[in-house]
């Protein structure tokens, strides 16, 4: 009665914290284990929400990351543009 449910609990620990958040502990009976399965589940579906919030985070903020980088790139070519202009109406026989 008691060797089964813990087995299922610590196999459940097992998967969860191998990164198998999908794992699912099911307990038919209505006692303390079947509360700390229902703990388990709980707990394996807010991790796996918190992931995926973190996640979608970070591709946004690289998108955002590689939207600026490329900004900045335009940035560095409009100066060296400018600079050789400048260095052109400085030095127009150099041309």
């Amino acid at each position: 009665r008691v060797l089964q449910p813990l087995g299922q609990l610590i196999f459940a620990a097992r998967e969860i914290g191998a990164g198998n958040l999908a794992h699912k502990v099911q307990m038919s009976n209505q006692d303390e284990f079947a509360v700390l399965s229902e703990a388990f589940n709980t707990m394996s579906d807010e991790l796996s929400g918190l992931f995926n919030s973190l996640e979608q985070r970070v591709a946004a903020r690289t998108s955002e990351l590689a939207h600026q980088a490329e900004q900045l790139d335009l940035i560095n070519h409009v100066g060296r543009f400018v600079t050789l202009l400048r260095e052109q109406r400085a030095h127009p026989e150099a041309v």
